[in-house]
């Protein structure tokens, strides 16, 4: 990420697991990774989850881009 960011660009890479997958992440194999990333728990938004989860892919993504390639709408709405 350091390296895109000096030269301008962006990039962010969105994860989606099970619960435990935080743990995997704070292993020390992954500490590269784990120590880069942030954790957000759906569980209290209920209904509000898909709403939010197409606002942080547009917010995410480049301008213009058709999110439905970045993700299948299925595993959104899951």
């Amino acid at each position: 990420m350091e390296v895109i960011a000096r030269r301008g660009g962006k990039w962010s890479v969105v994860l989606v697991g099970h619960p435990k997958l935080r743990n995997d992440l704070r292993r020390p194999i992954m500490e590269e990774i784990g120590h880069r990333t942030d954790v957000l728990s759906f569980d209290r938004l209920g209904e509000e989850a898909r709403a939010y989860l197409d606002w942080l892919l547009k917010a995410c993504a480049v301008e213009d881009a058709n999110i439905d390639t970045l993700i299948e709408p299925a595993a959104l709405d899951l």
